[in-house]
């Protein structure tokens, strides 16, 4: 094999990831606005309340109003199982890649 048959390959390779990434958060852009959901802020809520912390002392942290944190809760039970599990796993593991892990 050729070293410009490689170089296609991996190339191939990296735009079928960067698809698949980009469709993923095409995905979770969708579900954010299907709930009125900030990204930024609801990224902040998972990796917070992870460490256990209560509504009123989230809203403090993220110098919100602990209704704000109530919504967001709400919304997270509502919504289908799925839906959750796909901006958990992409909160957990975008914090991973930030964290060099």
């Amino acid at each position: 094999m050729t070293d410009i048959f490689k170089y296609q390959d991996a190339t191939l390779s990296s735009m079928s990831k960067l698809l698949s990434s980009l469709k993923e958060e095409e995905e979770i852009n969708r579900i954010c606005r299907e709930h009125s959901l900030n990204m930024a802020l609801l990224k902040n809520l998972f990796l917070l309340s992870a460490k256990g912390y209560n509504n009123t002392i989230l809203a403090n942290k993220l110098g919100i109003h602990r209704v704000t944190v109530q919504r967001y809760a709400e919304s997270l039970k509502r919504m289908k199982q799925s839906d959750y599990l796909k901006l958990f796993t992409f909160v957990v593991r975008e914090e991973d890649v930030k964290d060099g892990r």
